[in-house]
C-alpha cells in the first residue's frame, strides 16, 4: 500500500562492485524526490552532507573540489550516516520504508555497512529489507548475513528452482490457451531445469511462436529466439544499450545511433512491448536498461570487439564532458568502465586515482569509522582497503610511458594520496617520501592546487608529530602561494593553522588575531553556504587552547563550549570527541575530576563510535589520570594501556612524555 509504505528499489551490478555506495544512488534520488514532494524538513547542513555523498539526492547543490567540509578534521561518511539515519527517522514518522536490492551479492562493502547500520538502528521497526542473491554466492554473503541473522534483523528465505509440479502449474497459468501435453511439459522442464529466468523466457517464446526444439536446446538459444525476429533498427538500438552495464539515457543513445529522437522512442516502445528493456524514471531523467542482465551479456558478447572499442571510447568521452561540466562523482564508475573497455589506460587510471582520492577524503580512514555497539559487520575492518587499491593502481601505472605528461599528472595525484595514507597510518618515512615526490612533480607541472595540497599535508604531519619548524615552513609556503592564487576558503584554513603555530611558540596576541580573522572568513562564507560550521568550531577550539596556556581556564572552557554548541545546533557530532576531550583536560587540570570524567566519557564514546585515532592518545591519558585520582586503579590501567597504544601509533613526543609521567603515577 503506497499510502503506508515507500518502496525504494535498486539493482547491484558486478561492474560496480568496486565503487563505494553506488547501489544507493538511485535510492537517494527517490528519497530526494520524496522529501520535496511531501515537504519533509531536514536542515541545510544535513541536505548538503547527504548530497555530497549522493549527488542525486539534490541535483541543485553543486560542489567544487574544495567543498569538502574540512577534510582533516572530520570524515564525510560518518557525518552522512548520522544525517541519513535522521532523514529516515523523519520519513518513518509518516510511512514505513521497504528497501529492495536485487543481485545484492554485487553490493560493495561500504554499501553493506550503511545498510547494516540502518537495519540495526531501526531494529525491524518501520524499515524492512528485501534482498535477493544467487545461491552460488552464499559463501560471499555470509559475513554480511550472519551477524544480522544472529541479531534477529534478517531472515533467510531459500527460493529453490521450480520443481516439475511447480513448473507444470506455472505453464498452465502462463499459457491458458495452449494445449499442454507431457511432451511439451517435459521439454520445457528439461530445457530450463526450473530456473525462473529461463522458464519465463521460454514461455514467452512458446506463447509467440510455439515450441521449437532446435532453438531451445540451450539457455542461450532461448534468449536468441527472443531477439531473432527483431527489425534491423531494433537490433542496432539493443546492441548500443548493451554497451552500458546498468542504464542509458536518450541523450547518450542519440550520440551512438543514426536515428532521430522520435524514431528512438518508437524503437524503445517496441522493445518494451517485447519485454526486452524497461524504463527507469527519475525526477529529471529517463533511463533504459535490460529486463535481464543475462540478455544484456548475451547481446554484448555477440558484437565485434573493434566496434565495441570505438563505441566505448565515444561513450567515455560523452561522460567525460558531463563530468567536466558538473563534477558529479557518481559518474566515476561510468568513466572508468568505458575507458577501460576501450583500452584508454591513462584516462581509466586518472579517474581511478581521482575516485580513490575523493573516497579517502570522504572517509579518511582505512577501516570503517561507523560501527554499532550491538552489532559488528564482519567485513567492516576491510571496508576501504586503501593499500590494496593503491597497489592495484601502482601496478597499472608501471605499464605506462614514464615521460608522458598525462602519466606525470596521474603520478603526482597518486603520490599525494599515498603520502596522505602513510602519514595517517603513522608510517612517516614512506609518507614524507611520497609527499616530496608529489611536490616535485606539482612544481614541474606548475600545478598550484597540488602544491597547496602537499604543503597542507606537511602542516598536518607537523601537527601530528609536533615539529614546529616544519609547521612554520609549510604554513608560510602555503600563504605565499595563496597570495598568488587567491582562494578565500584555503586562506581561512591557513590562518587558523598559523594561529595554532603562534600558540605553540607562545605568541598569544598574534595567535588570537589570526584565529579571529579565520572565524570572520568562515562566518562570511557560512552565510553564503552553511557548510563551514566545523571550520569555525575548530578556531574556537584553538582559542580554548590559547587560554589554557595563559592560565585562563574558565575562558578556555567557554570557548570549548562555544565549539560544542555550534556543532550541536547544526546536528554535527564528528569533531565533538576532540572538544569534549579538551574540556575534560582543563577540568582535570583544575582538579574537578567528577565533572572532567563526564566530559571524558562523552569524548571516548565518540572516539569509539567513529574509530578515530587523532587525539585519542591524549583523551585516554587524561581518563587514566582522572581514574587514578578517583582511586579506580584497575579501570585506570585499562585506559593507560590504550593510551600507550595510541601514543605509540601517533608518535607525538608531547603525548609520549605524558605517558611516561603517568607510568610513574601508576607505580
Amino acid at each position: 500500500d503506497s499510502n503506508k509504505n515507500i518502496i525504494l528499489k535498486s539493482i547491484c551490478y558486478s561492474a560496480e562492485e568496486d565503487f563505494f555506495l553506488k547501489p544507493w544512488h538511485s535510492v537517494f534520488a527517490a528519497l530526494g524526490d520524496y522529501i520535496k514532494s511531501e515537504k519533509v524538513y531536514i536542515s541545510a547542513q544535513q541536505e548538503e552532507i547527504i548530497s555530497y555523498i549522493f549527488p542525486s539526492f539534490n541535483k541543485n547543490i553543486n560542489f567544487k573540489k574544495s567543498d569538502i567540509i574540512n577534510q582533516n578534521e572530520n570524515t564525510m561518511f560518518e557525518m552522512a550516516v548520522d544525517a541519513i539515519i535522521q532523514l529516515l527517522q523523519k520519513i518513518t514518522e509518516r510511512k514505513k520504508i521497504i528497501f529492495v536490492f536485487d543481485d545484492i551479492q554485487w553490493m560493495d562493502k561500504m554499501s553493506k555497512l550503511l545498510l547494516t547500520k540502518i537495519l540495526t538502528h531501526f531494529s525491524n521497526k518501520n524499515v524492512l529489507l528485501i534482498g535477493a542473491y544467487r545461491n552460488d554466492f552464499e559463501s560471499k554473503m555470509l559475513s554480511f548475513t550472519i551477524p544480522l541473522i544472529k541479531s534477529d534483523l534478517l531472515k533467510k528465505i531459500m527460493l529453490n528452482r521450480f520443481s516439475f509440479e511447480e513448473t507444470k502449474n506455472i505453464v498452465s497459468e502462463y499459457l491458458p490457451n495452449v494445449k499442454i501435453n507431457d511432451f511439451l511439459l517435459n521439454n520445457i522442464y528439461n530445457d530450463t531445469e526450473g530456473n525462473a529466468l529461463f522458464l519465463i523466457e521460454l514461455l514467452k517464446v512458446v506463447k509467440d511462436k510455439g515450441y521449437t526444439k532446435e532453438l531451445s536446446s540451450k539457455a542461450t538459444n532461448i534468449i536468441n529466439s527472443r531477439i531473432m525476429d527483431l527489425s534491423k533498427n531494433e537490433k542496432i538500438l539493443l546492441n548500443n544499450i548493451s554497451l552500458f552495464f546498468d542504464k542509458v539515457s536518450i541523450d547518450c543513445l542519440k550520440i551512438l545511433v543514426p536515428f532521430d529522437e522520435l524514431e528512438i522512442f518508437d524503437l524503445i516502445e517496441s522493445l518494451q512491448e517485447k519485454n526486452l528493456i524497461c524504463e527507469l524514471i527519475t525526477d529529471k531523467d529517463i533511463f533504459y536498461s535490460f529486463t535481464h542482465q543475462k540478455i544484456r551479456e548475451y547481446i554484448y558478447d555477440n558484437q565485434s570487439n573493434g566496434k565495441k572499442i570505438l563505441l566505448h571510447e565515444k561513450i567515455g568521452n560523452y561522460f567525460e564532458e558531463k563530468f567536466k561540466s558538473s563534477g558529479k562523482k557518481h559518474l566515476y564508475p561510468n568513466l572508468i568502465y568505458h575507458f577501460e573497455k576501450c583500452g584508454n589506460k591513462y584516462k581509466s587510471l586518472k579517474y581511478k586515482v581521482e575516485n580513490l582520492t575523493d573516497l579517502y577524503t570522504m572517509y579518511h580512514e582505512t577501516y570503517p569509522v561507523y560501527t554499532s555497539d550491538t552489532i559488528v559487520y564482519n567485513e567492516s575492518k576491510d571496508i576501504f582497503n586503501v593499500e590494496a587499491k593503491l597497489n592495484e593502481i601502482n601496478e597499472e601505472l608501471c605499464l605506462l610511458d614514464k615521460t608522458d605528461t598525462e602519466y606525470l599528472k596521474i603520478k603526482m595525484e597518486f603520490s599525494y594520496l599515498l603520502g596522505r595514507y602513510y602519514i595517517s597510518m603513522g608510517v612517516y618515512d614512506k609518507g614524507l617520501e611520497n609527499i616530496d615526490f608529489s611536490l616535485r612533480l606539482a612544481d614541474k607541472l606548475e600545478n598550484y592546487i597540488y602544491l597547496l595540497n602537499n604543503y597542507k599535508q606537511m602542516v598536518f604531519y607537523s601537527i601530528q608529530v609536533n615539529d614546529i619548524p616544519i609547521m612554520f615552513k609549510y604554513i608560510n609556503k602555503s600563504l605565499k602561494l595563496l597570495s598568488l592564487y587567491d582562494n578565500i576558503e584555503e586562506r581561512g584554513t591557513m590562518l587558523r593553522l598559523k594561529g595554532l603555530y603562534y600558540i605553540k611558540i607562545k605568541k598569544y596576541e598574534e595567535a588570537e588575531k589570526l584565529l579571529n580573522e579565520s572565524i570572520n572568513i568562515f562566518s562570511t562564507l557560512n552565510n553564503i553556504s552553511n557548510k563551514y560550521i566545523l571550520s569555525i568550531s575548530a578556531s574556537y577550539n584553538y582559542l580554548g587552547q590559547l587560554n589554557i596556556n595563559l592560565g585562563q581556564f574558565d575562558l578556555a572552557i567557554d570557548y570549548y563550549k562555544k565549539a560544542i554548541n555550534l556543532c550541536n545546533e547544526n546536528g554535527i557530532s564528528k569533531g565533538l570527541e576532540i572538544f569534549y576531550s579538551n574540556i575534560g583536560q582543563v577540568l582535570c587540570e583544575m582538579k574537578n575530576f567528577d565533572e572532567a570524567k563526564k566530559y571524558m566519557i562523552n569524548s571516548l564514546e565518540l572516539f569509539k563510535k567513529y574509530e578515530s585515532t587523532w587525539g585519542r592518545d591524549l583523551a585516554e591519558c587524561y581518563m587514566t589520570i582522572i581514574l587514578i585520582n578517583k582511586k579506580n586503579i584497575e579501570e585506570a590501567k585499562i585506559h593507560f594501556s590504550l593510551a600507550q597504544e595510541f601514543a605509540t601509533k601517533l608518535n607525538n613526543p608531547k603525548t609520549l612524555k605524558l605517558v611516561e609521567d603517568i607510568k610513574k603515577l601508576l607505580k
